[in-house]
């Protein structure tokens, strides 16, 4: 996976100018990290989600020495039957000294293999080296990534587990023969899809590609393609077939209904509530507009407002491309992948449960979103070289505004 990080360092022409680029841009991310780093280690989770139901699921786990237990109380009501992949990581964190002492601390690395995930990604879309250091720092600039250090908030290694296998999903379309990849890809999406109930909407399409992948691709190999699909199995099924066992419901407390017939029983109540909390159900008013606009801005600062720009401007690129013909046929796919993907999480989040009810706490289900969108702008700017001055420009000066809302509001 590091091929391209090894590649940056023996560049031998471009390495100082490459590494004191790197040194400039993630400084002040690095300043900051230490001093949330610093506050976390003494300080006790504070979160609402971690004192509502991730540390009680924990709790419940070290008690009763099963993680097929389920908490339940009053409170928290179902909360605990959500997926918990990356409560294994606070599990396996206490365990050792039976206390949360380092609990605080578990998204501080999660942070440098999510950004070293996006590097090589980039590169592997061919955005040149340079842009891809600016677009592997984006995230790190935006509140709503940055907010979560420190902080037992799983969204930090959802994003990364979803980033993982993109990346995977790309060495699968370089060579679809070599199994090794599909079981990566498998492994990183089973652990996206076990960590929230949007991984399951939100896997349709890397899943959808893979599948495509090896269906029509000339070199077959249909034991790389069942390789992958049981490792999504393997790392993404566990807490479903647990929900089943215990509730008869995979999604419980969702209910689940096919042509006005339940298939399986949900909590009462509860499917009314979370159709009718999505912005999408609420986006027809002016003043939920306005709301979204500023929660929106509030989480991703400048940085989010380029990713949203850049999906207007890829619009304009690949249908310029189609009649003029300018770029070649790799490069026109990739950039409508972009296109779709960007366009279809945006999607996803205006219509995820409680992305209006709780609008600037849950600007985080659109971290895909963002994190294609910043990938879709460094492959624009790589291809259209007139872009290129202008983005230095624009995102240095987004840069330093979000350093400014992350030193007050660190």
């Amino acid at each position: 996976m590091f091929k391209e990080l090894r590649d940056l360092l023996n560049e031998k022409n471009k390495t100082n100018s490459n590494l004191l680029l790197g040194v400039a841009i993630f400084a002040p991310i690095i300043v900051l990290m230490f001093i949330k780093f610093f506050i976390a280690l003494f300080q006790i989770p504070l979160e609402f989600d971690s004192l509502v139901y991730h540390l009680p699921i924990v709790t419940e786990w070290l008690q009763t020495g099963s993680i097929m237990n389920i908490y339940y109380n009053a409170f928290a009501g179902p909360l605990a039957y959500y997926p918990s992949n990356f409560d294994l990581f606070y599990l396996w964190s206490m365990l050792p000294i039976n206390n949360d002492f380092f609990i605080n601390l578990i998204n501080f690395p999660l942070f440098l293999l999510l950004t070293l995930t996006i590097y090589c990604i980039s590169i592997n879309f061919g955005i040149s080296k340079k842009v891809s250091l600016f677009i592997s720092a984006f995230p790190l600039y935006m509140p709503v990534f940055l907010q979560q250090a420190g902080t037992i908030f799983v969204d930090i290694y959802f994003i990364l587990t979803f980033s993982l296998s993109i990346y995977f999903l790309q060495e699968v379309a370089k060579n679809t023969v070599e199994k090794s990849n599909s079981i990566m890809f498998g492994l990183a999406l089973g652990l996206f899809m076990g960590t929230k109930y949007l991984g399951l909407p939100y896997g349709i399409i890397p899943l959808a590609i893979f599948i495509l992948i090896h269906l029509f691709r000339k070199n077959k190999s249909y034991y790389a393609l069942a390789s992958g699909l049981f490792s999504v199995f393997l790392t993404g099924s566990f807490f479903y077939i647990r929900n089943w066992i215990n509730s008869g419901n995979p999604i419980f407390p969702v209910e689940i209904n096919l042509f006005g017939h339940t298939l399986f029983q949900g909590y009462p109540n509860i499917s009314d509530k979370i159709y009718g909390s999505s912005l999408l159900s609420n986006i027809s008013e002016i003043s939920v507009i306005k709301e979204f606009a500023s929660a929106f801005w509030t989480m991703t600062d400048l940085p989010g407002f380029l990713v949203l720009i850049s999906v207007i401007i890829s619009f304009i690129f690949i249908s310029i491309s189609l009649v003029k013909k300018r770029i070649s046929k790799p490069d026109l796919i990739i950039a409508t992948l972009l296109l779709v993907g960007s366009i279809g999480y945006l999607l996803f989040y205006i219509k995820s449960p409680y992305s209006y009810s709780d609008l600037i706490y849950n600007v985080r289900y659109a971290m895909p979103f963002l994190i294609l969108g910043s990938l879709n702008i460094g492959f624009l700017v790589t291809k259209i070289k007139r872009l290129r001055v202008a983005f230095y420009i624009f995102s240095t000066f987004a840069f330093i505004h979000s350093l400014y809302y992350l030193f007050i509001i660190p």
